[in-house]
């Protein structure tokens, strides 16, 4: 499994969300950021993952889950210490 930090898919939610609710073109940027470092060759496929869960209000656990679903797992703080 690949490993990312909780941090990076909370922040691409919220930035995803910041898109969507402001249309501001300058947050794609960042979405795409985030993405790639999840992944650097599925960044899209993240980035739409982000953009479902947010379009329906579907929560950051639910996004989670979804990229947990496709083989990515949420790196715990203690993993990252060690």
């Amino acid at each position: 499994m690949k490993k990312y930090k909780r941090e990076i898919v909370e922040n691409l939610y919220r930035v995803t969300g910041k898109y969507w609710n402001t249309g501001d073109t300058d947050y794609i940027k960042t979405c795409t950021s985030l993405s790639k470092d999840i992944d650097d060759k599925l960044w899209f496929e993240i980035e739409a993952l982000a953009d479902f869960a947010v379009r329906r209000k579907a929560g950051i656990n639910t996004l989670i889950r979804a990229l947990t679903l496709f083989g990515y797992e949420v790196e715990e703080e203690a993993d990252a210490r060690t």
